[in-house]
């Protein structure tokens, strides 16, 4: 099946006015990450694997008045720097994505730049899929920027 698997990167970049460790604290919290997300139908940890697997049941909409929900697989690995993810969408549809914390400017105290670097890997029959994925995944790094607001 490989010849007609595409695969698409692209990374994006945001600053926040908080600190590393506020930064790294919220993307550890795997259950809050996951509810983010707009499509959010139900979560649940998976039982006897890995601690860090979900299940994750997601509501599309198709044709534009119609909806559907989609079970999803992820694996989430906690670092030092940051947050990786790993998604098995079915279909043949995998995404890859690494969040990672990097001080924005040195010698101040807040302000950090958070990086979101993603792989899809999606069917050739299955692009619409792709963008619907793509588009999702954007949310932690626009999640920061209300927690960036002076108090």
């Amino acid at each position: 099946m490989w010849p007609f698997i595409l695969t698409k990167t692209f990374s994006t970049s945001r600053e926040a006015a908080v600190s590393q460790r506020h930064a790294l604290d919220f993307l550890h919290d795997i259950p809050a990450f996951i509810s983010l997300s707009p499509l959010l139908e139900s979560y649940a940890l998976e039982k006897g694997g890995n601690p860090c697997t979900y299940t994750i049941v997601d509501r599309l909409k198709v044709l534009g008045s119609f909806s559907t929900t989609t079970t999803l697989r992820a694996t989430f690995t906690t670092c030092d720097d940051g947050l990786d993810v790993e998604v098995n969408a079915g279909a043949w549809t995998r995404l890859r994505t690494e969040y990672r914390v990097r001080p924005a400017v040195q010698g101040r105290e807040l302000g950090v730049l958070v990086i979101e670097h993603v792989t899809i890997y999606v069917c050739l029959l299955l692009p619409p899929s792709r963008r619907a994925n793509s588009f999702s995944n954007h949310r932690a790094s626009s999640a920061l920027c209300p927690l960036s607001t002076p108090r």
